[in-house]
């Protein structure tokens, strides 16, 4: 059998074209980025100025607070107002305002319930905001009778309101004011406390002109002999002049 000669078959390996990908350059897109603050659910105002003791502050317009509010969420840098026909920019970065390009003055976003608290801060109408000293009680309930006060006392240490004759019944008794049980001061039921809030033509509760009426009876008879007593004998006869259904 003839010998079969084998060539070695070359096998020319041709190398792969690669088709070469452009790289494409990625585009950035720069997002402005939105403010999102804790408490968004609250309103805020802009002011400018420092408030303090010798400085005064003031809110903008209520259409510009509204159109900074607006750029502020959107996440500007800045934005450009007009204040009495003068062109203001307000700097977001650095909470200024500056008019040709003059020294930025400082700018403030505050929560609109602190500013009451804020000293010389003048609202939009021109007028410092109203500040109350201490705290104001808002519901007009006695909470030791739980109806409404029937000359109302108010504790000036906490602002909390009750009865008259409650609140000296809780502090013969050696109790604290029962909403705070902070203490309640004396000069507040001393018997020699002139109160110039008491009506004297309030009408009595029907409940209560029985002891209203045993009441003044019992002051006549006690400062008879006492050297004040022309002054509750006065004070019993106008209240039974005004009322005759209380004449014992």
């Amino acid at each position: 059998m003839p010998r079969v000669s084998k060539k070695k078959e070359e096998v020319e390996k041709k190398p792969e074209k690669v088709e070469k990908v452009k790289k494409q350059k990625k585009v950035r897109k720069i997002r402005k980025v939105k403010r999102k603050d804790i408490d968004d659910e609250e309103e805020h105002i802009w002011i400018y100025g420092s408030p303090s003791i010798d400085n005064e502050a003031y809110e903008f317009h209520p259409e510009l607070q509204d159109y900074i509010e607006k750029c502020w969420k959107r996440g500007n840098k800045r934005c450009q107002v007009n204040i009495f026909t003068t062109v203001w920019t307000i700097d977001f970065q650095s909470m200024t305002r500056t008019k040709n390009a003059s020294r930025g003055r400082p700018i403030r976003r505050i929560p609109k319930s602190r500013a009451k608290s804020l000293e010389n801060l003048v609202g939009i109408e021109g007028f410092y905001y109203e500040r109350k000293g201490g705290f104001q009680q808002s519901e007009n309930l006695c909470n030791i009778c739980l109806a409404e006060p029937t000359i109302p006392t108010r504790i000036d240490l906490c602002g909390h309101v009750f009865c008259f004759v409650c609140l000296k019944s809780n502090y013969n008794m050696g109790l604290e004011c029962p909403t705070c049980r902070g203490r309640i001061p004396s000069h507040l039921v001393e018997e020699s406390t002139v109160r110039c809030d008491l009506n004297l033509h309030m009408e009595c509760p029907e409940e209560y002109k029985n002891e209203c009426a045993s009441l003044f009876k019992n002051l006549e008879t006690r400062n008879d002999s006492r050297k004040g007593g022309s002054r509750h004998q006065m004070l019993s006869n106008i209240v039974c002049a005004e009322s005759p259904e209380l004449t014992p």
